[in-house]
């Protein structure tokens, strides 16, 4: 009996532990390189940059090409980020010294939505908003 309550126990906290976390992808924004973990493979393309899934089942990942400079992401600063409404795509861009650079992108089900005011249309691209506040919570999003 007490084996298993201990059981429904974990089962319950396991279920309200995702709960929250989807709760929190809710309104989200880029991943903060200092303290996501992030895997880094290697391949002709490139060293690519892969998160753990988010709520939607999905990584952020992010591509450094062969001819561009070495990578450290926790070296990096956030620049922008991008909603490109009709591929259902969030990119994030990041620089460093030099040419260093990294775009973290997310693939989504549907079409995220701005949060806040610090976002504007891009005036060459009627389906791209960007944020380019240097704080990611003013550059946040819904799913």
């Amino acid at each position: 009996m007490y084996r298993k309550s201990l059981v429904m126990m974990v089962a319950l906290a396991a279920m309200a532990g995702s709960g929250a976390a989807a709760a929190d992808d809710i309104n989200q924004s880029c991943p903060d390189l200092h303290s996501v973990r992030i895997a880094k493979s290697k391949s002709v393309e490139g060293d690519t940059y892969t998160t753990s899934p988010t709520s939607n089942g999905n990584p952020w990942i992010g591509v450094n090409p062969p001819e561009a400079n070495a990578v450290e992401p926790r070296d990096l600063k956030f620049t922008s980020v991008s909603i490109v409404n009709d591929k259902h795509l969030i990119a994030c861009d990041y620089a460093g010294p030099g040419l260093s650079g990294l775009r973290m992108s997310l693939k989504l089900e549907k079409t995220a939505q701005p949060v806040g005011a610090s976002w504007v249309q891009d005036p060459n691209l009627s389906n791209v908003l960007t944020c380019t506040d240097q704080d990611l919570k003013h550059c946040a999003f819904k799913l």
